[in-house]
């Protein structure tokens, strides 16, 4: 069932209007000790407020939340960039109205210029211990991070050219990843930065993550050794295997490193031709695919059901993506996934993990790339077909947002459930605000 915003808010107004209605009736029914008809009418005004509540249900959380940002400021939301829950519970993110302004936002709270200067590009925005909102903000053409609406860019006075990446402690300090004036890399933690890491000079960082130890972790390109897993302040050359191999074993390359769900980095090492699952410095296991894989992209792990058939130990399942002689494919444990129901796909573009770990993405159908939700694709939305998708990610309240072809030079953003469906720029339009 699809969801038309604009007869939602119809119906929120009419519910309000019952609602007087009711209480009128009420108190007539009070001085007159006649209840029949309010007895009628209580059960008419309890239908529009069951329809309203179901239908603000079937939005998600998070498109509810901007439903009333947008109503509170008269504006209507073109994009949805970037959104997460605030250490305080409060939704936090970055928005794009139909102004044409870039906009943070911290429950209904709005940012929209730092330094006299509008915001043009905000990213890995958090909330820190002090209650601000921190991150790494474009000022014109500069790049720099931000607390609260205070911007810098140096770290312990050294002046940065670009911050790639950044993310908050749980204590609120800011670490990640930065480019200085030479071109060189570096990971910096406060006030303290590095640009080598086991006495090696980075010299690019290809990812980085925070793993719940409050370390960073990825995968760097080191000068004079190439591309090797770092974790905090160590490279890690060798893996060893469920606690044998004292000495380790070398790989030839990482793939698909990521934080699990309980915060340990995991990836993929080749190790002489077989590709190894690696769980922190230990490799959990070797994986196996019936066919030649040449590269993994947006690897995610999820945990499976108990079982005690299978021991004590719980189950745990790689997913993402992989390149094989033909293409790029979703991948599940060990295996290919080309088909969906009845349709088969050409390639896969991008794959993300929903909080419960389903796996969504983009897919091409012969030319048509279209956004699927575990093993369901989305041909089309309110009636329309989709004609292209730019991008799909997964929200926290189990959704996903994304945008959509609909025409040849129609665009919406969208949020999806699985079932139903809402444009974003149609949250809450200006004109249809009251």
């Amino acid at each position: 069932m699809s969801l038309n915003c604009k007869q939602l808010k119809q119906k929120y107004e009419e519910l309000l209007l019952q609602r007087k209605v009711f209480l009128l009736e009420l108190q007539k029914a009070k001085e007159t000790g006649d209840y029949t008809s309010l007895k009628k009418f209580r059960a008419h005004w309890e239908s529009f407020l069951e329809y309203f509540k179901d239908h603000m249900d079937s939005l998600g959380d998070v498109a509810s939340f901007l439903y009333s940002l947008g109503k509170k400021y008269n504006f209507g939301i073109d994009r949805l960039l970037e959104v997460k829950k605030g250490t305080d519970g409060k939704w936090l993110g970055v928005v794009f109205n139909t102004n044409n302004s870039t906009l943070i936002f911290h429950g209904h709270d709005l940012t929209s210029v730092m330094n006299n200067l509008y915001l043009n590009d905000v990213n890995d925005i958090n909330y820190n211990p002090n209650g601000e909102i921190c991150g790494r903000v474009k000022l014109l053409n500069n790049g720099c991070l931000f607390r609260g609406t205070k911007t810098f860019d140096t770290i312990n006075g050294k002046k940065m050219k670009s911050f790639d990446k950044v993310f908050m402690k749980e204590d609120g300090t800011l670490t990640g990843v930065a480019k200085t004036d030479d071109g060189f890399y570096c990971l910096f933690d406060g006030e303290i930065y590095t640009s080598s890491i086991d006495g090696r000079q980075i010299e690019k960082v290809e990812s980085v993550f925070l793993d719940g130890e409050g370390n960073l972790c990825g995968l760097a390109r080191f000068v004079g050794l190439g591309e090797r897993v770092f974790r905090g302040n160590k490279i890690i050359e060798k893996f060893k295997y469920n606690g044998l191999f004292q000495f380790g074993k070398k790989y030839e390359r990482a793939f698909g490193i990521h934080i699990r769900p309980d915060g340990q980095m995991s990836g993929i090492v080749d190790i002489k031709g077989k590709y190894h699952l690696f769980i922190g410095d230990n490799l959990e296991r070797e994986l196996s695919f019936e066919l030649q894989i040449l590269d993994f992209s947006d690897v995610h792990t999820r945990f499976l059901p108990f079982d005690e058939r299978l021991g004590k130990k719980q189950q745990i399942q790689v997913f993402g993506r992989f390149k094989t002689l033909r293409g790029w494919y979703p991948f599940e444990g060990s295996g290919i996934k080309k088909v969906f129901g009845k349709d088969e796909i050409s390639s896969c573009l991008s794959v993300c993990s929903l909080p419960d770990g389903t796996m969504a993405g983009i897919v091409d159908m012969g030319g048509t790339t279209v956004p699927f939700i575990g093993g369901s694709l989305i041909k089309q939305i309110g009636g329309k077909k989709i004609f292209g998708t730019d991008r799909v990610i997964a929200l926290p309240d189990g959704t996903i947002a994304g945008s959509i072809k609909l025409g040849p030079f129609v665009y919406k953003d969208f949020i999806f459930d699985g079932e139903k469906y809402v444009f974003v720029n149609e949250i809450n339009k200006e004109e249809e605000s009251t």
